[in-house]
């Protein structure tokens, strides 16, 4: 009863607040345009004027679905990761819903189906899920404390709980702000001193390069940085990682620091993929483009060889480096060797659905797709989701199941994005195509290798982070 009161309280107080005159001016205006803003950018202009206003905020939902987890009787430092992740789950599922809704324009019934049935359910739903979930999470991890009961499934427990909500609103953010960040003048000053850094390296080193402005050629072409090639979605991930780590505020800083050296430093290296010979490299502009999504795989595999290994004996880094290395050559010998045959099968499987859904694409092509990201979407994913079996093998059952899983998963995709561009007209972005390669593999890990499944030794160092110095 007291929470069900404190509930309605939280509720009462949000909704006053966010209808009151100087918060809608504020702050929910501003936040509707900018939905509205990245709708177009992802998605398109509508082919048909919309009017996006303050109902179309998302507002309600969300004060619904902060009153509830704000009222759960947790730890606050509980209840404010889960209201983050509510926010950035309610930000992008609305961003989507304008999106859609601007796409249907053109169908008024569509569009009013759309508006008044389908969507206000979607959002309820998928809340209303978000919100048992983290409840049933956190009261089973608070009778674990209760009980006294610790071990590595309960720490890595702690861990993505502090990491993946800093991770979904930091991403989120960046999501929203690719329209901004798509007419940076200071990107694109940033992009210009890159690619004269890259032409001195690459003439340095004897291969042909010239600069300019933020066009680097080689012997394989030219390729034109824009601000979207530098801000990656790698930096909210490294962001949100630095504040959900263990570490004192010094040292916290000090890696926020040294975002920018490192990031200016991995933009360089990607330039210089342009010069792989062909023996290499049959496509360098796929490769380029699909940098950073082979970078955060390279990174989260080797991450995870070190966790798996006990802190305290010696050659700890030297068993997760020869750990981390069979697995990222398992993946290489996979996609080198199978990825041509593991994408003519996906193409079949995909031909054979085209009775149930007619417009299912039938080559990775994806229409305005000229980065590569959905050719390179079945091969990547597989060598991913083998890298991570190999890091923390769960068995073979286990793996054989989760890769079904996923050559199922790319077959809907073909037939959600080729009944999307032919009835909705709605084109997947190159960004929600990498994010999708990325979720998917990471997604059926955590649901096939549940922490307590994890073989014995797995993920030991991992500790719950603290704030502040330890």
């Amino acid at each position: 009863m007291v929470f069900l009161l404190t509930a309605l309280a939280w509720s009462l107080g949000l909704f006053a607040l966010l209808r009151s005159p100087w918060a809608e001016e504020r702050l929910v205006l501003p936040l509707t345009r900018l939905q509205e803003q990245a709708a177009d950018y992802y998605a398109g202009r509508p082919p048909v004027p919309v009017a996006v206003t303050l109902g179309c905020s998302g507002t309600d939902v969300l004060a619904l679905c902060l009153a509830v987890i704000l009222a759960y009787p947790v730890p606050w430092r509980a209840r404010l990761a889960g209201a983050t992740g509510g926010i950035a789950l309610v930000l992008a599922l609305n961003t989507l819903r304008i999106a859609t809704l601007g796409r249907a324009a053109v169908s008024p019934a569509l569009f009013q189906a759309l508006h008044l049935q389908v969507w206000p359910a979607i959002l309820i739903l998928t809340i209303s899920g978000y919100v048992f979930a983290w409840m049933r999470g956190n009261q089973g991890a608070r009778g674990r404390a209760e009980e006294g009961a610790s071990g590595r499934g309960d720490a890595l427990s702690m861990i993505v709980r502090r990491f993946a909500p800093r991770a979904a609103a930091l991403l989120v953010a960046f999501a929203l702000c690719a329209p901004w960040i798509a007419t940076s003048r200071a990107l694109l000053g940033a992009g210009v001193w890159m690619v004269r850094s890259a032409a001195f390296l690459l003439t340095g080193a004897g291969i042909a390069a010239t600069a300019s402005g933020n066009m680097l050629a080689t012997t394989r072409g030219a390729f034109v940085v824009t601000p979207e090639c530098i801000a990656t979605a790698l930096i909210p991930l490294y962001v949100a990682g630095v504040l959900a780590a263990s570490l004192s505020w010094p040292r916290r800083a000090l890696a926020l620091a040294a975002a920018l050296p490192l990031f200016a430093l991995l933009a360089i290296t990607r330039l210089l993929v342009l010069a792989l010979p062909p023996a290499l490299a049959a496509s360098p502009l796929f490769l380029v483009h699909g940098f950073h999504q082979l970078v955060l795989a390279l990174v989260g595999v080797v991450l995870l060889a070190l966790g798996r290994e006990p802190p305290a004996p010696p050659g700890r880094w030297t068993r997760a480096a020869r750990r981390a290395g069979a697995a990222l050559g398992a993946a290489a010998i996979l996609t080198a060797a199978f990825g041509h045959a593991l994408t003519t099968a996906v193409l079949g499987a995909a031909g054979a659905v085209a009775s149930l859904a007619p417009q299912t694409l039938a080559e990775l092509a994806a229409p305005g797709d000229s980065q590569g990201a959905l050719a390179l979407l079945p091969a990547y994913q597989a060598g991913l989701l083998l890298a991570i079996g190999v890091t923390a093998f769960p068995g073979w059952r286990r793996f054989l199941s989760a890769f079904g899983l996923l050559l199922a998963s790319q077959v809907v995709l073909l037939a959600v994005l080729g009944e999307l561009a032919a009835h909705a007209g709605l084109v997947a972005h190159a960004l929600l195509l990498r994010a999708w390669a990325v979720a998917v593999p990471v997604v059926l890990a955590l649901a096939l290798w549940r922490p307590g499944q994890l073989p014995a030794g797995t993920l030991l160092p991992l500790r719950p982070a603290t704030d502040g110095p330890r």
